[in-house]
This record gives C-alpha cells, structure tokens and sequence, in this order.
C-alpha cells in the first residue's frame, strides 16, 4: 500500500533555495535536481520503511547525484509521510529536530 507524502513549510523553502541556487548554475542542473527529487518520492511512498532511521521515528533518504538528504517522519497508522527537510550532505542534519 502507498503512503501519501505530504511537505512541510520548511521542506518547500529548502527545495525553492535548491532550486534557486541551482538555476544560477544551470538550468539544467536545477531541472535534473527535482526530476531526481520527483522519481524518489515515487520510490519513498511504496517503501519508506527501506530508509535508514535517524532518531526516534526520524528517516533519511539520499539523493547521491546532488548530495542531499531529505529528513522525513512516517506516520505509519495515516499511511502518511512528512517531509522536513532537504539538506545538503555538508548542513547540519540536526537543524531540522525540534526540541
């Protein structure tokens, strides 16, 4: 069964910064960034549980070919994800841990 991903305020201004960054660069590097963005959360809504937990009931999932993770929380009894957070690997990933 599919889980629903759902973003967070924060996830949305990181991947508007990403994509933002990335347009200056190329527009290319900014479109394959989120065409690689996109076809994982096709892979995370059928199998989030894969992804490596972090703390507490916390997941990340790797973007290898720009380096990002993307911090997210499952609610298992929703059948829903949320989306904190897309870092780069270089960013400190307790930023996104509140408390």
């Amino acid at each position: 069964m599919s889980y629903q991903v759902k973003l967070s305020k924060s996830a949305i201004d990181d991947i508007d910064d990403i994509i933002h960054y990335l347009s200056e660069l190329s527009e290319v590097f900014a479109k394959v960034f989120l065409e690689e963005f996109m076809s994982h959360l096709s892979y995370l809504e059928d199998s989030p549980l894969l992804f490596i937990k972090i703390r507490d009931d916390y997941r990340r999932l790797y973007l290898k070919r720009f380096r990002y993770h993307v911090i997210f929380k499952i609610d298992e009894p929703q059948k829903s994800i949320e989306i904190l957070a897309v870092l780069h690997e270089s960013r400190d990933p307790q930023r996104w841990v509140k408390g």
